[in-house]
């Protein structure tokens, strides 16, 4: 991402390769980071570990974006911190806008999974489920389904 600095603004300057995530766990973002590489070059990654944040921001990157992977459970940033929201919220807030790209829901909690899904499902999004199975789900199975919804 290219930033530009002033003195009372930042703008920031995206391509329409830009991939946005809501994972709140440290090693699985370091673990897509690495899968981001490995699955082209020119890519711009998104993350963010709070569902609110991520609403708030939403409107400024979607347009630019070639995915979307969102997770449901969320914890706060800090033990007793404020509640991050989860993924039906961005999911729900995602349905009042025309979609622009896939959306994959990569959340072991199956029954709001499913939840996620109708919504975005119902709004006209593409959406497709990993779930977080095993110790190398993000690099095999989360890698091959972006690699595939990207190129398409």
């Amino acid at each position: 991402m290219m930033h530009l600095e002033s003195t009372k603004y930042q703008f920031f300057i995206m391509s329409k390769r830009t991939i946005l995530i809501l994972e709140d766990d440290f090693t699985r973002i370091e673990r897509f980071k690495v899968v981001l590489n490995s699955i082209g070059t020119g890519f711009e990654l998104k993350v963010w570990r709070n569902a609110k944040k991520m609403i708030s921001e939403l409107d400024r990157y979607i347009q630019m974006s070639v995915l979307i992977s969102l997770d449901h459970d969320l914890n706060p940033v800090k033990p007793g911190g404020s509640d991050p929201g989860d993924g039906l919220d961005v999911a729900r807030f995602l349905a009042s806008r025309t979609p622009v790209c896939p959306v994959i829901i990569h959340s072991s909690n199956i029954s709001r999974s499913e939840m996620m899904m109708g919504e975005l499902e119902l709004a006209g999004w593409k959406v497709k489920c990993v779930g977080p199975i095993g110790d190398d789900w993000i690099e095999i199975d989360w890698a091959m389904l972006a690699s595939k919804l990207i190129s398409k």
